[in-house]
């Protein structure tokens, strides 16, 4: 893999146990549009250091790969989807999450959250707060809405 130039990778989640997820990024630092659809717990993205994936310009993934990914890259698309999200803390949608996005060495300016299934007043008030260049958003319901939600 090293010798293909890769501008794009998207792993969805029928390969959620490719063992060396971790050593391909390392290895293609063109990536400029990056899609981890899967649980990714088990593959160690937290051992990526800043200087790989230097291109980075969109990504889409769980709350917990957003948090690892996004900051100090130049990221200014991002979607997070929270359909398999870890039950654990670090998977939650939350204040941590808008600070590591805000991280980001570009204007974050598109975001795109499916489906939700939060308080949805609270976080647009910390989305606000902590990317307030967003331009493009893109909301995808778990369930209908209801005009008290």
């Amino acid at each position: 893999m090293a010798q293909m130039p890769l501008t794009k990778l998207i792993i969805r989640q029928g390969y959620a146990t490719l063992p060396q997820v971790t050593k391909l990024l390392q290895m293609q630092p063109n990536i400029r549009h990056l899609e981890l659809r899967s649980l990714i717990s088990a593959w160690n993205l937290d051992q990526l250091t800043e200087k790989d994936l230097p291109k980075l310009e969109t990504f889409a993934g769980s709350p917990r790969s957003v948090k690892l990914l996004v900051p100090g890259r130049p990221v200014h698309s991002v979607s997070i989807d929270a359909l398999k999200i870890d039950t654990r803390q670090q998977d939650k949608i939350g204040e941590h999450l808008w600070v590591e996005l805000s991280r980001s060495s570009a204007t974050v300016s598109q975001l795109i959250l499916s489906p939700f299934d939060f308080d949805l007043y609270q976080e647009f008030q910390r989305a606000a707060f902590y990317l307030p260049k967003v331009r493009h958003l893109r909301l995808r319901a778990r369930r209908k809405l209801n005009r008290d939600d």
